[in-house]
């Protein structure tokens, strides 16, 4: 029943990291950074996968690997790098959810991120002290094991943030709402667990999967089709917009730059502009439209 997992894994491996190609190539059709921002969270969901294909392997075929009297500092350095991916998987996950509603950087970035090293950290160095004072740690232990073995568990909370913190929807905004409804979903599968171990098999390796194929059948059948709906309209709406505000060319370049979602630092790199220039193309966007944040920018062309 291991083989079969390891099987399944190796397959999800493969399609993952080849479908980040096909991220890339649709990022640089479209220019959406939502696109990139998802191509690189599909890689770090491959790693992930990679690391525990490399622990059960270990586990199946080299026990004595595990079995050793520093067994603890080998399943630590496992807990480690796993925890490092997942910091950086919420992070793109994050960056995902800015990107879609217009803001580059902002506070609840740094919060989330911040909250989960904390918490993962304290719970690493933790053991890591128990195991070298020599202390008894069962429970503890045992808590501790539940929380690196089930450690994507964390995407929960930020997911139901993400979809609960959409307070004026528009079709933009929404379509990214599916795809962390999607993300929710798969988590269902958790419910496993209470089943007797013959039974998780099929739900476990449906899981596995999901974790690479959920972005790119969002990505294929409901991002693409509503962008491509959506570019249309948003021509035709800049072009009316320039005309009525006076927008100038150079101007309309840079709000086309905001809305695939590039940053200040980009958008500089694009067009071989400072960023003092940048920004004061930005400010003079800002008034003559009299919004104040990309956001609301965002909200003028995908109402």
């Amino acid at each position: 029943m291991q083989h079969i997992k390891l099987i399944f894994i190796l397959i999800a491996l493969i399609f993952g990291f080849s479908l980040y190609s096909y991220f890339i190539f649709q990022f640089r059709r479209y220019g959406y950074l939502v696109i990139k921002r998802l191509g690189e969270y599909t890689v770090i969901m491959s790693l992930l996968l990679t690391v525990y294909l490399i622990y059960l392997y270990s586990k199946l075929n080299l026990p004595e690997l595990l079995n050793l009297a520093k067994s603890y500092y080998v399943n630590m350095i496992f807990q480690l790098v796993v925890t490092v991916l997942i910091v950086i998987m919420i992070d793109r996950l994050i960056l995902i959810y800015l990107t879609s509603t217009g803001r580059y950087k902002t506070k609840v970035n740094n919060f989330f991120i911040s909250a989960v090293i904390v918490a993962l950290s304290l719970a690493y160095l933790t053991k890591v002290l128990l195991i070298i004072s020599g202390l008894p740690y069962r429970l503890l232990g045992i808590i501790l094991r539940f929380i690196y073995e089930n450690v994507m568990l964390v995407e929960i909370p930020i997911l139901f943030f993400f979809v609960l913190n959409r307070k004026k929807l528009n079709s933009f905004i929404r379509s990214t709402n599916i795809l962390f409804l999607f993300m929710l979903l798969k988590y269902f599968l958790f419910l496993t667990i209470f089943l007797p171990e013959q039974y998780r098999l099929i739900p476990g390796m449906i899981f596995m999967v999901s974790l690479i194929f959920l972005p790119y059948l969002w990505l294929k059948f409901v991002f693409l089709p509503e962008l491509r709906h959506l570019s249309d309209h948003r021509d035709e709406k800049l072009n009316f917009i320039c005309n009525k505000y006076g927008i100038s060319e150079r101007e309309s370049e840079i709000i086309l730059h905001v809305l695939s979602g590039k940053s200040n630092k980009e958008i500089e790199e694009k067009l071989f502009i400072s960023g003092h220039t940048v920004k004061n193309h930005l400010y003079s966007i800002f008034q003559k439209l009299k919004i104040k944040s990309r956001n609301e920018l965002f909200r003028l062309f995908y109402s």
